[in-house]
């Protein structure tokens, strides 16, 4: 694992409101923060035929400042980080600017968030043509007795700087949302159903969107006998809206059993 992957920054506590402000590595507060990164607001689970929602990997830290506040259930948190910038070498400019509001109480939870990534100078050599990514998003959370109810839906557009003497580009739209119940019948299990949909590509023309049209429906559980070791099964089913690849693939399975060990 790269240091880059690691968040490390100093932060200021006590501000008024119960207020903080820090600087250095950590992750952007876009959305609800999940374990798993694959939910389609997140990162998706296009891994197969690729694409995914975010314009970021949810599991990297950027670099830049961040404030927040909370009182009387009421918070807020604020990021400007660099983003695409490469503050060393070509478009140097930290343009990536995050916002999130929410209420929460000990039975329910909701926040909006706001993410929006502005190139000011592209490279000649980027990868990405994007001039600006925009997501937003809302998020919900509740519990009663041994179920929990989770859920996230989130929208944004890429808007595209076309090389030089090509004609403007339209601006592509994404739609993403998600739907999970959890059940635990004791402190050291938990099942879960969870459904995602996926839309990369919300185009006016009806074969580029159902082309972008993604489902997914997942089973899972986790066992924590003690506390230094999980077990966790998956079981999980993709559907393609229309035929993807060059085998005509229109649906995947996947199963994984994984064994998490603390130290």
């Amino acid at each position: 694992q790269t240091p880059r992957q690691r968040e490390a920054y100093g932060m200021i506590g006590g501000l008024p409101v119960e207020g903080y402000l820090r600087a250095g590595r950590f992750r952007v507060p876009f959305g609800l923060r999940m374990d798993d990164h694959t939910v389609a607001t997140r990162a998706g689970f296009l891994d197969f035929v690729g694409g995914t929602f975010l314009p970021y990997d949810p599991r990297l830290p950027d670099m830049g400042l961040e404030v927040g506040a909370e009182r009387a259930g009421i918070f807020g948190r604020a990021s400007y980080t660099n983003g695409r910038a490469n503050v060393i070498g070509q478009n140097p400019y930290a343009e990536a600017k995050t916002l999130k509001l929410g209420y929460r109480t000990p039975r329910f939870e909701t926040a909006a968030s706001l993410y929006d990534d502005y190139a000011k100078q592209r490279p000649a050599a980027a990868l990405s043509a994007n001039e600006r990514q925009t997501r937003w998003g809302l998020y919900g959370i509740t519990h009663w007795r041994e179920f929990a109810l989770l859920g996230e839906v989130a929208a944004g557009t890429d808007e595209v700087r076309p090389p030089a003497g090509q004609m403007p580009q339209d601006k592509v739209n994404l739609l993403a949302w998600w739907t999970q119940m959890d059940y635990a019948p004791s402190r050291s299990t938990n099942v879960r159903v969870r459904y995602d949909y996926m839309v990369t590509n919300r185009s006016t023309d009806p074969l580029t969107r159902d082309n972008s049209t993604f489902y997914r429906y997942a089973l899972e559980g986790e066992w924590v006998p003690v506390p230094f070791a999980e077990l966790r099964l998956a079981l999980r089913h993709i559907d393609y809206k229309e035929n993807q690849g060059l085998f005509g693939v229109d649906n995947e399975n996947q199963a994984y059993l994984q064994f998490h060990f603390s130290y």
